[in-house]
């Protein structure tokens, strides 16, 4: 994030999507803003380098991993390393990762995780 407006404009948008998450169909929701209990970080084994994700939550037996972007984080080089650790991760242990993008930005999304040969889902908020 550039600053304190991007970080604000992330945050409203991590907020939504836990909003939107369904207590009765989600469990152990857990957010990276205020107010919340914050997700266990992700890191590489190779390095100890890693991630706190966005927002995580259960349904039955998957773990759901949200990273939120905004239109001006979609393309940059800190979301590849992000999206490619947490991909890896979600292979590797029943999750499933899922990108929440701005209105619009699905495509560009999209072809970030292709071109960097990462599985994921999409979200608009």
């Amino acid at each position: 994030m550039s600053g304190k407006k991007d970080q604000s404009a992330h945050d409203k948008l991590v907020k939504a999507v836990v909003d939107s998450l369904s207590p009765e169909l989600y469990s152990d929701i857990k957010a990276n803003i205020s107010g919340y209990q914050t997700p266990s970080k992700i890191v590489w084994a190779n390095s100890g380098d890693g991630y706190i994700p966005d927002i995580t939550g259960n349904v039955a037996d998957f773990q759901y991993i949200y990273e939120v972007e905004t239109e001006e984080t979609i393309s940059n080089e800190h979301t590849k390393n992000k999206w490619k650790l947490v991909s890896d991760y979600a292979a590797k242990h029943n999750s499933i990762f899922v990108i929440v993008v701005p209105k619009g930005c699905r495509n560009t999304a999209l072809t970030q995780a292709d071109e960097s040969d990462i599985t994921v889902h999409t979200q608009e908020v």
